[in-house]
């Protein structure tokens, strides 16, 4: 019978047959990276019969002939990049797989943790909860799925679900196994992150429902946490195996930290580290939305957007809670700094990462285009975005949505701001792209549009502090300062963030109201201790008020969370310059200068270069 065909109850081929069960001899039964499998897992095996998917066969398709029979699009295969990292960066990845477990669930789905701490011969396992928590869509409360640890040397442990301890309103667990083995522990480093720091998230990927989960590590760049926030679609905590938000409501479960690494559901509970391989977050999230295949009508969540993670500090505050008894490897300390060659290597693996090619369906191009914009790798993902649109399918708002933020990110607004009005155009209450496109609007100094754009993303989702903060700042600009202060309040007063009293401070600032200014500072410090931004708009206040002391306490405090903080530098070298001292004076202006220059602020590094002319 090999050859023949596979139906499914509908009488649709969907596969060929091709090796029956219990054959004569044991071959084959080997994955396709050529991982072998044990005798006991063959014996297993041997019992199916097994074939070849039509998705399989319509991948290898030329698309003229999937156009010209009108056959199916296939839905994509996707495949880990075929090149391990090399050098600091394989060292990196050998350090993560020491460290992370893979948590199997007999739903089918799997997760990932990390091993935290060890007490005795019991290992504690940090993980997001949703993990070990698959809840039913109805109740929400868990189902009684069981679950089972394969450690880092490929043992397996059952887990006791009577023993899991959870935290709610945090999407956090610790899970704990038994064992005589010596498994590494994690480091934990507890620092703000800063824009632009270079992080991996490690863990297992769910990619085949028809094979387990294999090793994933990938690369991103991260936001400083107030931005992050700011960046983000405000999503709700609602999430399924895949690991994907939906959108609507707010912001929860502790998620502050905000990465353009590329996920998949399995790795959520893994964990996000730094450059010296240390836990600086738990993976748990993509941004994501809801996409319907005009094809068959099924409703699938795609990935559009960045990836979110809880910071290790959320986990050591409730290190108790979770009984974690041993002493936690705790450094407060920032990652060292890479030279030439090793920054060098981490873009060029960045630049080189895969993204899957071939014929696809259209939420893969849609997916392709996400992950070929957050390398950051715009006209690629620009392509990728076409190719969705063309395929005309029912989202295509998401693809137009997609392309308008890849053409927007690389400084092409008006073009951005054609595919946005498209997205808009085509499904009237798709929020998000009524609030970038107010974004897209305020960089065109059209500001009269952007406020229409932002009001009609607030009647479409009234509770998102986001909106309401980016009315804000569009109103400041108009000088319609009333309005814009009623818009911040509304956003503190569903979110109270350190970002939104930041701006509010400007607003009252740039109205000569110091007092009301440096209430807002101090608010947005006490929410936010790490807030190198607050600092250096405090010392300013300071500043102006002659309380010099304090100002340059501040504006170093600004630098100290923040090495490549341009403005505070440049205010320190201004006030060293009123202090009379001007070597300081030049050298923290030299920093600001070259900070300024690698940002891309080439009318700030000027105005910088003609302060430094000015000095004796």
């Amino acid at each position: 019978m090999s050859g023949g065909a596979i139906l499914n109850i509908f009488g649709d081929l969907i596969g060929i047959n091709g090796k029956s069960a219990f054959p004569i001899l044991n071959t084959g039964y080997v994955y396709q990276d050529g991982t072998t499998i044990t005798a006991e897992e063959i014996e297993q095996l041997r019992q199916l019969s097994w074939g070849l998917s039509l998705n399989r066969l319509l991948t290898q398709l030329n698309p003229e002939i999937i156009t010209a029979y009108n056959l199916p699009l296939p839905g994509g295969i996707i495949t880990q990049p075929p090149k391990p990292p090399e050098g600091w960066l394989g060292e990196l990845e050998a350090k993560a797989k020491q460290i992370t477990v893979r948590i199997d669930s007999s739903s089918g789905a799997n997760g990932s943790g990390i091993i935290v701490a060890k007490e005795g011969n019991t290992y504690a396992v940090l993980t997001a909860d949703h993990v070990i928590c698959e809840k039913d869509d109805e109740t929400r409360e868990c189902i009684g799925y069981t679950y089972e640890i394969l450690a880092p040397d490929g043992k397996k442990y059952p887990l006791d679900s009577s023993t899991f301890k959870r935290q709610e309103g945090v999407d956090l667990a610790v899970v704990r196994f038994n064992s005589t083995e010596n498994y590494q522990v994690a480091e934990l480093a507890n620092y703000p992150v800063i824009k632009n720091d270079a992080v991996f998230v490690a863990g297992y990927p769910k990619l085949s429902n028809n094979t387990p989960a294999k090793w994933g590590f990938s690369l991103g760049s991260a936001f400083e946490r107030e931005q992050g926030l700011l960046t983000v679609t405000d999503n709700s905590l609602s999430t399924d195996s895949s690991g994907i938000t939906s959108s609507q409501g707010s912001l929860s479960g502790g998620y502050e930290m905000v990465y353009t690494s590329i996920t998949y559901g399995g790795m959520s509970g893994g964990a996000v580290l730094d450059r010296d391989g240390r836990v600086i977050g738990i993976h748990g999230l993509a941004e994501g939305e809801t996409a319907l295949d005009s094809q068959s009508g099924s409703v699938t969540q795609v990935q559009l957007g960045y990836s979110l993670g809880i910071p290790v500090n959320t986990f050591i505050g409730l290190a108790d809670r979770f009984e974690i008894n041993a002493a936690l490897p705790i450094q407060d300390s920032r990652p060292r700094k890479l030279n030439p060659a090793e920054q060098e290597a981490f873009e060029t693996a960045i630049l080189g990462t895969e993204i899957p090619q071939g014929n696809a369906k259209a939420e893969r191009w849609l997916e392709r285009g996400n992950q070929l914009w957050r390398l950051q790798r715009y006209d690629e993902a620009v392509q990728a975005f076409d190719k969705a649109i063309a395929l005309d399918p029912e989202f295509i708002h998401l693809a137009y949505y997609g392309k308008g933020l890849a053409l927007g990110y690389e400084g092409k607004y008006e073009p951005a701001l054609a595919s946005l009005s498209l997205a808009t155009e085509t499904v009237a209450n798709f929020a998000p792209a009524f609030q970038y496109k107010s974004v897209i609007l305020r960089e065109l100094n059209r500001l009269n549009e952007a406020l229409v754009a932002i009001d009609k993303g607030i009647t479409l989702q009234k509770d998102d502090a986001n909106l309401y903060n980016g009315k804000g700042y569009i109103l400041k600009n108009l000088k319609r300062y009333s309005e814009a202060e009623a818009a911040y309040n509304q956003a503190i007063e569903k979110s109270p963030r350190s970002s939104f009293y930041i701006n509010r401070g400007n607003l009252y600032s740039d109205q000569g109201k110091a007092d009301l200014a440096l209430k807002d500072c101090n608010q947005a410090l006490e929410l936010n201790p790490n807030y190198a931004m607050a600092y250096n708009n405090r010392g300013l206040l300071y500043d102006n008020q002659g309380k010099t002391e304090l100002a340059l306490a501040d504006y170093k405090q600004a630098i100290s969370f923040n090495s490549n903080n341009a403005n505070a530098y440049a205010n320190l070298g201004l006030l060293y310059q009123q202090m009379g001292d001007i070597e300081a004076a030049r050298s923290n202006l030299q920093k600001a200068e070259q900070l300024f220059i690698a940002q891309g602020n080439t009318a700030a590094a000027q105005q910088v270069a003609n302060l430094l002319k000015q000095l004796p």
